[in-house]
């Protein structure tokens, strides 16, 4: 997805991600991409043809656009296409590898419940706020006293899930079984709760810390020396 948006726009594109996964181990992200107007550049040409992008993408991959639809609407739909095109050929090398049938599993899936493709939300935001509609779960209901609402602005929209995974942590991460996929996630499939572009770290190099704390299970002799030199708490 990242190649693409950086084809489209160039490779100074910046990115912060959160990774959540659900109840049932399905792993939903939250992706803020900078420095861009569109995930599509409008003015741009397509194909040998070089038609304008609307009528590529609706043409390449029979897109059915809502009328009077708007570009944000329009995103969602192209981009849509472009992750079943993606994923169709991501399950497939699987498949050859893995002697398994998640291709089938996957378009299956899509005919029973007549989805386009993978399920995504596109919001368009504009000086640190949202341009248009929130999301729905940016929208934070209050009914003690006054009933009001609260809306989230992007960053803490983002940030909420990486701070829950924390507070689940500090907490011993003792939670119902209901909700174990929520932490135990990360664990079993090897992935970060969140990744950024380096441009939007804050750090040069590597902090002078005194103190680092480690929360895992892992063969102490596989850390690096910048690690065993500190105080370590295990």
């Amino acid at each position: 997805m990242l190649e693409w948006i950086r084809k489209m726009w160039g490779n100074e594109i910046k990115q912060f991600t959160t990774y959540e996964y659900h109840k049932d181990y399905n792993l939903h992200l939250h992706i803020l991409i900078f420095g861009i107007p569109y995930l599509i550049d409008w003015d741009r040409k397509f194909g040998r043809k070089k038609e304008d992008a609307l009528s590529y993408y609706v043409r390449k991959y029979k897109i059915e656009l809502p009328p009077e639809a708007e570009k944000t609407q329009i995103s969602k739909h192209i981009f849509t296409a472009l992750l079943d095109k993606w994923l169709i050929k991501i399950l497939a090398r699987f498949d050859s590898v893995l002697q398994i049938n998640l291709l089938e599993a996957y378009i299956s899936y899509k005919k029973k419940h007549n989805l386009q493709g993978p399920i995504n939300e596109i919001h368009k935001i504009k000086d640190g706020k949202w341009d248009g509609q929130p999301p729905t779960d940016a929208i934070i209901s209050y009914s003690s006293g006054a009933a009001y609402q609260k809306v989230l602005s992007p960053d803490d929209y983002v940030t909420k899930y990486l701070l829950k995974i924390y507070s689940m942590l500090k907490d011993g991460g003792g939670i119902d079984e209901e909700n174990q996929a929520k932490i135990y996630g990360y664990w079993l499939f090897g992935k970060r709760f969140n990744s950024y572009s380096r441009s939007l770290s804050p750090w040069k190099k590597f902090p002078k810390l005194t103190k680092l704390h480690f929360v895992g299970v892992f063969n102490k002799l596989d850390l690096p020396d910048y690690i065993l030199e500190r105080e370590v708490e295990w």
